[in-house]
């Protein structure tokens, strides 16, 4: 990692089809965009869909593990997490693979999103041996290949999210001096202007609690919203704890929880509303009340694997576990359009044959 970074793009359209291509094509408008990557094998494809999961082009890609996703305005931004591979797609269906560093070898990344032009990433890292902390580094990076920034940091970030000049990671913090390893849940923010660095670790009760981490990350107002994921000493115990944090943004202080008896994923903002997926259930959040009202319920044995929202919809990427046999193809699940003003939720079948669909992540053309 302390190798000068350089940015190396190979400009694709993805209406340039495989040779081998022998699938029957949608002329529908495109509605998605699905990038398919396995966990070690680099054998990839970009597919896009319309509404009816029919596929409208498809471009096979050296890629592993495309598994982290940032939509932002008329961009999306995909990274590996495994392999130093990712991609940069626009609505027209264009795409720009890269990698970062000078150095195809190197690692993924645990998150990667763009900011006036400039890709923002949280590289994996390894463990500093005097420090004894896991260190990662975070890149800034123009797309003239020119670095902007470069610093180690010791969270292990699951999410970020960029307000304004400041960006947000909200994840765990990795100490290897004490027995047993700690790892507890922490925020971190970085000042893209001035280059000022905070970060916050939240201690746990370490005779019942094995580690914390937050996962999902929101921000409303001057605060921060942390889903709270929580491994127990007991693996049979059921008392674990299911909450949001709510923490201030400029004083990094843990202010509230919002406690829930199921376990809560995927939070989004939308004007003043709060909407999670509690269990297998879409709700809406009443922050007076403190009520989850049930919206959309994700269908029986699936599992949400990730989210965006833009334009008034939330999009969820839900996938069957395991996959379901369709002839020759695979049903791997639905990505669902929920529609905020009307409360309305349309599914799109994922239905591929695609090689390796062990990692997915996706674009909304219409969002």
């Amino acid at each position: 990692m302390k190798k000068a970074f350089s940015l190396i793009f190979a400009f694709v359209m993805i209406f340039s089809l495989s040779a081998c291509q022998t699938r029957e094509l949608s002329a529908n408008v495109t509605a998605y965009y699905v990038v398919y990557s396995g966990l070690s094998d680099s054998k990839g494809r970009v597919e896009g869909i319309d509404v009816d999961g029919n596929a409208t082009a498809i471009h096979d890609i050296d890629a592993i593990n495309i598994s982290k996703g940032s939509l932002v305005g008329e961009s999306f931004i995909a990274g590996g997490h495994r392999a130093n591979n990712h991609l940069i797609m626009q609505k027209d269906g264009g795409f720009e693979e890269f990698y970062l560093l000078d150095n195809p070898q190197y690692s993924g990344v645990w998150g990667i999103t763009l900011e006036g032009g400039n890709i923002v990433s949280v590289m994996n890292g390894n463990v500093d041996d005097e420090k004894n902390v896991y260190l990662n580094l975070l890149v800034i990076q123009d797309m003239e290949h020119n670095v902007l920034a470069k610093k180690e940091i010791d969270i292990t970030p699951d999410s970020l999210l960029v307000d304004g000049d400041f960006l947000y990671m909200a994840g765990c913090f990795w100490q290897y001096d004490t027995n047993p390893i700690y790892c507890g849940a922490s925020i971190a923010r970085y000042n893209m202007k001035t280059g000022e660095y905070e970060e916050r670790h939240f201690p746990y009760n370490p005779e019942k609690v094995t580690a914390t981490s937050y996962t999902s990350l929101a921000k409303h107002g001057d605060y921060l919203y942390c889903t709270v994921r929580e491994s127990l000493m007991d693996k049979e115990a059921t008392d674990r704890q299911e909450k949001i944090d709510i923490i201030d943004g400029k004083m990094f202080e843990l202010v509230d929880s919002l406690p829930f008896d199921q376990e809560i994923s995927e939070i989004h903002f939308v004007d003043e509303d709060l909407y999670l997926v509690v269990a297998d259930r879409l709700c809406k959040y009443d922050m007076d009340t403190r009520i989850a009202t049930e919206l959309y319920t994700f269908s029986e044995n699936m599992s949400v694997e990730s989210s965006l929202s833009g334009n008034g919809h939330i999009y969820y990427s839900a996938r069957y576990n395991p996959a379901l046999k369709a002839g020759k193809m695979l049903n791997i699940g639905f990505i669902i359009d929920f529609n905020i003003a009307d409360k309305s939720a349309k599914e799109t079948p994922l239905i591929t044959d695609a090689r390796n669909t062990e990692s997915i992540v996706f674009f909304p053309v219409g969002s």
